[in-house]
């Protein structure tokens, strides 16, 4: 089991880390000032989430949309960029379609932690909520934000048993 005091590491690496903090503000619903996020290099995208600003997400989105997911372009790697554009097609009943081309070159890593979190997120892409599979406990903060979180005991139970799997921690992305 992990124990309280890693899960306090890397929660206070999170709330220190630049990157991190706007993200994590966004997950747990702590005030913050995305707009003053600068330092996010998705920022603008993760206001217009939190801001619940559809016409803000539509016209950034876009950018994504024209983007390149060539091998020499591995910006789609990064998880909280893919997990709040699921988050905010799903707040704002907007096609995630565009997302295959990312989700596909994504699929190229090789490596088995990159492959499992790409498959839970074409899991949330396709609206497949259930706790099965590993990293199954990502579908958690992302069904609480897009406001369809209801847990029965046995699915609770199974995504904490998964979070909760000892080393797990240590191997995963902070994001994660």
């Amino acid at each position: 089991m992990v124990s309280l005091s890693e899960r306090d590491t890397i929660t206070d690496q999170a709330k220190s880390d630049a990157e991190m903090r706007p993200i994590y503000s966004f997950v747990f619903g702590d005030t913050y000032d995305f707009a003053a996020s600068s330092h996010y290099s998705h920022a603008a995208l993760l206001r217009t989430i939190a801001e619940r600003d559809k016409s803000g997400f539509t016209d950034q989105i876009q950018e994504f949309k024209q983007r390149r997911t060539s091998q020499a372009s591995g910006w789609y790697g990064d998880d909280s960029l893919i997990f709040l554009l699921l988050v905010g097609c799903e707040r704002f009943s907007t096609e995630s379609h565009f997302l295959d081309a990312i989700l596909t070159a994504r699929d190229r890593n090789t490596n088995p932690i990159p492959k499992r979190v790409n498959e839970v997120f074409r899991a949330l892409q396709r609206k497949e909520y259930g706790m099965e599979g590993q990293l199954s406990f990502m579908k958690i903060p992302f069904l609480e934000l897009s406001g369809h979180l209801k847990l029965s005991i046995n699915a609770a139970e199974k995504g904490y048993a998964e979070l909760t799997r000892p080393g797990l921690l240590k191997d995963l992305s902070p994001f994660l």
